[in-house]
């Protein structure tokens, strides 16, 4: 049926739609079936100043710049609802709002466009448009252009070609080249150049992908990567969207998992961007990787809140009262005589003893003395842990 129920957001009031016209009645007209609105229901909107459509949910006033999907889930175009409702050059707004209807007709476009403001995100399809090579598959005269939507979407054939424009031949080879977790990371991290293309594909891989095990290999590797090296400020926001995009969406279907990832590469995409890509000469060994895998699910000690660390240490230590880091690396510090040696918390350590040792201790393990050349390892790394807090101990607003 074209006809379909909606919901005027100030009161509530149930009224009749034909999306395909446009047209709002208080009634049905006889013998009409009406689609009545629910959870499932999402109405389409289009948005003039970045081309794209946007679509709103009248129960959850939930707004996403991605079309969502299910088996149940439907759309409803209003785009002819947006039309009608622009008034005209000569019109005054008293015109415009001579009826009844047309108020209801106008709060219903006026509010979409309000949680469209308010919920808006840096769209991904907007940086493809302008960033992205064009991809077509088939051979020869059979060849068909892949759209944007079809080429940031989950697929299951390979990567034969970066998805960003470049010239650069050595480039376009690295980013197609088949890497477990720890390659993929060191190339990221040494070739800076490629990183946006890493990212990308990610994105591509992880989107609609109906592979859960599959899905989640992605968003591990999102969260590795984001603990090496950062994307570029210009692809940075999109991501960030992207991000977004994902923790609202996988909380309506009961992706905790998702959802989870992409709370966590969101929350370490700002850290990194503001802090850089890793420190040190050593490309990030096997177990940097495996210790972020584990930080997703149990709260790593390093750029979590205080509470955060003291929930996760009350399992092991119920009865410290501050951060066992902390008590630890200031123990080793007096063991090491640190008191007494010259520039203690002015030197820096060793960077890459300072990040073996971060893994390390993360896993709550003392330190031996094998990972400590000296004593400016664990003061630069007791400085690393309070550096790296996501609540600072004195507010910025303080």
């Amino acid at each position: 049926s074209e006809w379909i129920e909606v919901i005027e957001p100030r009161s509530q009031k149930s009224m009749i739609a034909n999306y395909k016209s446009g047209t709002i009645l208080l009634q049905p007209p006889d013998g009409i079936k009406v689609r009545k609105v629910d959870n499932n229901v999402w109405w389409e909107f289009y948005d003039a100043k970045t081309g794209t459509f946007y679509y709103y949910n009248a129960i959850s006033h939930q707004t996403l710049w991605e079309k969502p999907y299910g088996d149940d889930i439907k759309i409803i175009p209003l785009e002819k609802l947006q039309e009608r409702n622009k008034p005209s050059r000569n019109s005054t707004s008293s015109e415009t709002k001579s009826t009844s209807t047309s108020e209801d007709e106008s709060r219903i476009v006026q509010r979409a466009n309000y949680y469209k403001r308010e919920t808006k995100v840096a769209n991904l399809a907007e940086y493809a448009k302008a960033y992205c090579a064009k991809h077509s598959k088939g051979v020869f005269i059979f060849k068909k252009k892949i759209s944007i939507a079809d080429l940031l979407s989950w697929s299951k054939e390979l990567i034969k070609k970066p998805l960003l424009l470049t010239t650069d031949k050595k480039l376009k080879k690295e980013a197609i080249e088949n890497k477990l977790a720890v390659d993929i990371c060191a190339k990221g991290w040494r070739v800076k150049g490629i990183r946006d293309e890493l990212y990308l594909q990610l994105c591509k891989q992880t989107k609609r992908n109906s592979n859960a095990n599959s899905a989640l290999k992605g968003w591990e590797l999102f969260a590795m990567c984001l603990e090496m090296f950062p994307p570029s400020s210009k692809f940075q926001t999109y991501l960030q969207g992207y991000f977004q995009i994902n923790v609202e969406e996988t909380a309506k279907t009961d992706k905790t998992s998702v959802g989870e990832y992409a709370l966590y590469c969101e929350r370490r995409l700002k850290r990194i961007s503001k802090a850089g890509a890793k420190k040190g000469f050593k490309d990030p060994s096997l177990e940097e990787i495996l210790q972020v895998k584990k930080a997703v699910v149990q709260k790593s000690q390093f750029g979590s809140t205080v509470a955060e660390v003291m929930e996760v240490q009350r399992k092991r230590f119920p009865d410290r009262k501050i951060p066992w880091i902390v008590s630890t690396l200031t123990e080793t510090l007096l063991e090491m005589h640190a008191l007494t040696t010259e520039g203690i918390f002015r030197v820096p350590g060793d960077i890459d003893a300072v990040n073996e040792l971060k893994v390390y201790m993360d896993q709550w393990l003392e330190p031996t003395s094998e990972l400590l050349p000296d004593c400016h390892v664990p003061a630069s790394l007791l400085k690393l842990w309070f550096r790296e807090l996501w609540e600072p101990l004195i507010p910025d607003n303080f």
